[in-house]
């Protein structure tokens, strides 16, 4: 399970402020980014801790505040349903981004290419031959009826040779 030390405010009984940001006060079952579990800043995180200790709490609140303001004039949301009534939410999102080591990066590439690959050959197969489907493994209703689906695009695809689902990280630091 991942927590994040960021400036995320959490109960104040969870909290614990280190040189004017807050941090998790984590239990051992807990993996944080940033943090080992004697809370002394990860080696590769240690200059981003040291910036962070330049800003006050108050400012890395009014930057989270931002960061959703953001979000939500930009459309970043979605809607939760429930007991009668709709919920418009923003996406979950940190004002600081979290620092991964390469080794960490390469073994999350390998998973986002290898799912990558998956979605192009299913997007290929389901604007072109339709195997999926012919071979029952999913519904004709399930494609057709999936708003984003574009039957003028059936058979175009095949001329173009490739789709392409497209897949975008980006460093904020």
């Amino acid at each position: 399970m991942l927590c994040s030390c960021t400036c995320k405010f959490f109960r104040s009984n969870f909290l614990d402020t280190l040189s004017g940001f807050i941090c998790l006060r984590l239990r051992p079952i807990f993996y944080d980014e940033m943090f080992d579990a004697a809370m002394v800043p990860r080696s590769h995180c240690r200059r981003v801790y040291d910036a962070l200790n330049e800003f006050t709490v108050a400012d890395l609140a009014d930057m989270q505040s931002r960061v959703a303001s953001s979000f939500h004039s930009e459309g970043i949301t979605f809607t939760v349903y429930g007991e009668g009534m709709t919920n418009e939410r923003i996406i979950p999102i940190d004002c600081i981004s979290r620092l991964l080591t390469a080794s960490e990066w390469e073994h999350l590439e390998a998973g986002l290419t290898q799912r990558l690959r998956a979605l192009n050959f299913f997007l290929q197969d389901i604007y072109n031959e339709a195997r999926i489907v012919a071979d029952g493994v999913i519904p004709t209703d399930i494609i057709r009826n999936c708003p984003q689906y574009r039957v003028a695009m059936r058979g175009l695809l095949a001329f173009l040779h490739r789709i392409r689902a497209q897949f975008a990280i980006f460093n904020n630091i």
